[in-house]
Order: C-alpha cells, then structure tokens, then sequence
C-alpha cells in the first residue's frame, strides 16, 4: 500500500510504503482548529469532524480490469504527456 500527501506544504514530504496488510487509521488531532474534509477518489468531499475516524485496509473483493493485448499504459502517458519529445 502506498500513502501519498496531496498538496503537501513541505518540499520534503514523500509517498510512504506501507504493509498491504496494515490497516491505517485517520483523524483529526484534538486541537485542531480549521475545518477539515476526506475526499473519496477527488469526487466526493465529506466533512471530517473531530470524533470521526477514517480506516483504510485492504478489500477482500478482488478487481480484474480487462484490457485489449496492445494496451500499454507507459506508451499512453508517454505519448499524451509528450514525454521524451522536444518541447514545442
């Protein structure tokens, strides 16, 4: 499992590698003073209060995803990023 800051406020701030077996439990410090929110897959953003816990683990429920044999998801980014080619 990896944890990622979004919109971190120090430079310093890094994706951390964490079990996929773990299981991450969120809230709020108690001297919190701003409001805060949890959103879920940048769709839907939910109040986050004090007393409110957030608990991540891994799913029981598998997904296979289909794709056609020459998909290659690296070639798309690549080509819609315009990685490796001289900037216009």
């Amino acid at each position: 499992m990896l944890l990622v800051p979004i919109c971190p406020h120090i430079l310093s701030n890094r994706p951390i590698v964490i079990d996929v077996n773990s299981e991450v439990e969120i809230k709020l410090c108690e001297s919190s003073h701003t409001d805060a929110y949890i959103s879920y897959d940048g769709q839907i953003n939910t109040p986050f209060k004090i007393d409110n816990l957030v608990s991540i683990n891994k799913s029981e429920i598998k997904l296979n995803l289909i794709q056609p044999p020459d998909h290659n998801y690296l070639s798309i980014l690549r080509e819609k990023l315009g990685w490796g080619t001289k900037p216009r």
